[in-house]
């Protein structure tokens, strides 16, 4: 039976986390909360990055070494499911997929909330296109081709199951890089529950603060930018620019 969810993060939680993965609702149902702070073992700038997290409750764990994220995990995965945001629907690589191996390690199950997913570029790529990726690679960032391996490699044990584990369940909406992860993972259609954006769930605390009473409209002006999928950056960074249909 699940009593807990343990929240795994990229950085250290804020308080607007806890407010948006509803904490003090999911405390409210029975369960127990935990967020564990993966950014110390997966980047070496990270006092840079985020200083020192706003959270000292005791829920809030920064975990230190592989070795104390795995006896959490040990202590943990008999009565917890872990949520996954630290690469989502993204592939691991051989430093990141760590997490993975340990979770499968103590059968542990983990759940993936995607929201707000990116649309994504739909052409398929043929070997010739893969060989062209990894020679750019290779030329400007060899180290990336050890990454880049490695998420083959990772992709591969996933699939027949072994070594790192798979998600027992994707919460998401409509979006385009689910499938084609179900489709890599050989994961059964069933697993994805849809759901809705989570600005759905901030509109509906925001109407419970105000006790009844009915918002007051503000006038405002939304410019909306209709150019996102054509911005520099894609040039810069030598991307392809997406479909924006």
């Amino acid at each position: 039976m699940v009593q807990g969810l343990v929240f795994v993060l990229p950085r250290p939680a804020t308080f607007r986390d806890a407010e948006r993965l509803c904490f003090d609702e999911l405390r409210m149902r029975g369960f127990t909360v935990e967020a564990f702070n993966m950014a110390e073992l997966l980047y070496s700038d990270v006092s840079e990055q985020y200083g020192v997290s706003e959270i000292t409750e005791l829920w809030h764990h920064t975990i230190a070494s592989w070795s104390e994220f795995e006896d959490r995990v040990k202590k943990a995965a008999s009565h917890s499911v872990f949520v996954d945001f630290v690469l989502g629907l993204a592939e691991p690589d051989l430093r990141t997929g760590k997490i993975f191996r340990i979770l499968k390690r103590f059968n542990a199950k983990y759940i993936i909330v995607s929201a707000g997913e990116l649309p994504m570029e739909t052409r398929s790529r043929t070997i010739a296109d893969w060989f062209l990726v990894l020679i750019h690679k290779l030329c400007n960032n060899p180290r990336s081709v050890v990454s880049h391996c490695g998420r083959i490699l990772v992709v591969f044990l996933r699939k027949r199951r072994l070594f790192y584990a798979v998600p027992e369940k994707i919460f998401c909406g409509s979006s385009d890089r689910a499938e084609p992860f179900i489709r890599r993972h050989r994961l059964p259609p069933g697993v994805i529950v849809p759901i809705h954006s989570l600005d759905h769930d901030h509109y509906v605390r925001y109407t419970k603060r105000l006790e009844g009473a009915k918002p007051v409209a503000q006038p405002t002006c939304v410019f909306l930018d209709e150019a996102l999928t054509h911005h520099p950056d894609f040039a810069l960074l030598g991307l392809r620019h997406l479909d924006p249909a």
